[in-house]
């Protein structure tokens, strides 16, 4: 099975999971922004980070892809991935992203990223403060443990990368 990892990344989380992973399986890794077609591969392993509810790069990285090709997608965000609500949540979002054609031939696995608030984007510095305002506002002892992390790491650097997970990827490639 030809297989290649593609991943979209603004600040560095996807990509470094992609990279990892590239090395544990000896798949070719690419860049989506650098991929020009992949209609030749019976296999994509999509690493994507998660912004504003979409997957960077994915829409346009679908288009150059072949129906019937096996697709795992391998979101990268901040959210508690082990938590229903939040894989759920992504889903749901990716859908819109995602042609209900190939929506069948998906594999989802979820991981945790990294966010350093001094190297952020104006306007996702913009967005960030707007959430933590909005959610500040919103404050009582009982919200739930994410909720309680992000206040607590808000304009910080927060790191949940964790490189074991991708073992439980590989093993699914099998």
């Amino acid at each position: 099975m030809k297989s290649l990892i593609i991943y979209g990344s603004c600040y560095g989380s996807a990509r470094r999971y992609a990279l990892t992973f590239a090395q544990m399986t000896g798949i070719n890794v690419i860049n989506y922004r650098d991929m020009k077609d992949c209609k030749d591969y019976d296999q994509i392993i999509y690493f994507g980070g998660l912004y504003a509810g979409g997957l960077k790069g994915l829409k346009k990285s679908i288009k150059r892809m072949k129906m019937g090709t096996r697709i795992i997608i391998v979101t990268v965000g901040l959210g508690d991935v082990s938590e229903a609500k939040t894989t759920d949540h992504i889903k749901r979002s990716l859908l819109k992203q995602i042609p209900d054609a190939f929506f069948k031939e998906i594999r989802f696995f979820h991981l945790r990223g990294a966010i350093d608030y001094q190297h952020l984007h104006f306007i996702h510095k913009m967005m960030m403060k707007m959430l933590y305002l909005r959610v500040k506002q919103d404050f009582h002892e009982n919200q739930d443990p994410e909720t309680q992390l992000f206040l607590q790491t808000y304009g910080q650097k927060a790191d949940f990368i964790d490189f074991e997970a991708l073992s439980i990827i590989k093993e699914k490639l099998k």
